[in-house]
């Protein structure tokens, strides 16, 4: 079994409407305050675009096409401090050998299960607000395309009602506990609600939901462990290829929460460093490629639950599947960029022992 997510448990809310999913796994409190959202995204979106691409170091078309193309996507934005979008890459075994060694039952799942998707490469934008499909020499205009689309959300013209959340993340490395463990990340999350857009300038409201949505926030929380820069080798190109942006595992998976305009919650964690993995045949086994804390990104998303349809037209061919919309996600340095003057809070979740 997976040395995956050592998390903490106690629930503080004051005055609040903050149903967390009762898995018992995370810590969240939340208490609220009405003040409206004083910050401005880069481009001027309402948001940082998620990105999430499937891919193979073993499928032709994926390192043909996709993983070059999403490597610029990637190096576009490098040394931006107010980091625009985030991108995940969650390998598959598809095509050829089928020996990618970052091949997990979760990222097996979140492929399959998840968006209901089998081949590679494909690519979600804000959880299917957009989706790109296949490899071929279009495919970096596709994903530029497909981010600048989900950016604003509230453009001009476009009368899809978007809840509009701010989202912080800090995260701190800590030292292993006993011999042969790799380490642990404590990490918090800050989420605050301003409410729903419905066309009035693009400014946070509540107005009638002609979508006949809730104009509470029902939302769902990830927090994505990524390592970047890893050096693997890929049997389709017979050489070492550079891994950008590689889910490893879960932070947090799948925290449901409610929210009121204007209020606010908080999750805490510990994540613990896998040294083993089970691969998406289900095989539990040593780590293929150890865990460098050194290269860990955690990456944290919020999705809308109430929006599984966003962004698709009446276009047969697009796809449809029905998955919560994200409407944020963070990194610490697009925190730090968020929050100049903000001290990082102190982490105070404990590891349990199992």
């Amino acid at each position: 079994m997976l040395e995956s997510v050592k998390l903490a448990v106690v629930m503080a809310i004051a005055l609040s409407i903050c149903t967390p999913c009762s898995s018992g796994l995370v810590e969240e409190s939340g208490d609220f305050g009405t003040k409206d959202s004083e910050r401005t995204y880069p481009n001027d979106w309402t948001h940082r675009p998620f990105v999430e691409l499937f891919s193979s170091l073993s499928c032709v078309y994926c390192m043909s096409y996709a993983d070059p193309a999403m490597d610029q996507v990637i190096h576009d934005v490098e040394g931006d401090e107010s980091n625009p979008y985030n991108v995940i890459v969650f390998h598959q075994t598809n095509g050829g050998a089928g020996d990618d060694p970052f091949h997990t039952e979760q990222s097996k799942s979140r492929m399959r299960d998840h968006y209901g998707q089998t081949g590679t490469p494909n690519a979600q934008f804000d959880g299917n607000y957009r989706y790109v499909g296949g490899g071929g020499e279009e495919n970096y205009q596709d994903y530029v395309q497909a981010i600048e689309d989900s950016g604003p959300r509230e453009g001009e013209g476009n009368d899809e009602p978007f809840k509009i959340v701010d989202l912080d993340i800090y995260s701190e490395f800590i030292g292993s506990e006993s011999e042969g463990e790799a380490g642990q990340f404590k990490i918090t999350v800050d989420i605050e609600y301003h409410g729903q857009s419905g066309g009035d300038g693009g400014f946070p409201t509540n107005p009638d939901d002609l979508a006949g949505e809730d104009p509470d926030l029902n939302g769902e929380l990830f927090v994505f462990m990524v390592e970047d820069g890893i050096p693997a080798y890929s049997s389709y190109l017979d050489e070492i290829w550079n891994n950008r942006m590689v889910f490893r595992e879960y932070a947090i998976e799948d925290e449901e929460f409610t929210l009121e305009e204007g209020g606010t919650t908080d999750f805490s964690a510990v994540w613990k460093v896998p040294t083993t993995q089970i691969d998406g045949d289900g095989v539990s086994g040593d780590i293929k490629i150890p865990i460098n804390p050194g290269r860990m990104i955690p990456i944290a998303v919020v999705f809308d639950r109430d929006d599984t349809d966003s962004g698709n037209d009446d276009d047969a061919s697009d796809d449809t599947y029905p998955t919560p919309r994200a409407i944020q996600s963070a990194t610490p340095q697009s925190s730090k960029y968020d929050n100049p003057d903000r001290d990082v809070p102190e982490i105070k979740t404990k590891t349990e022992k199992y």
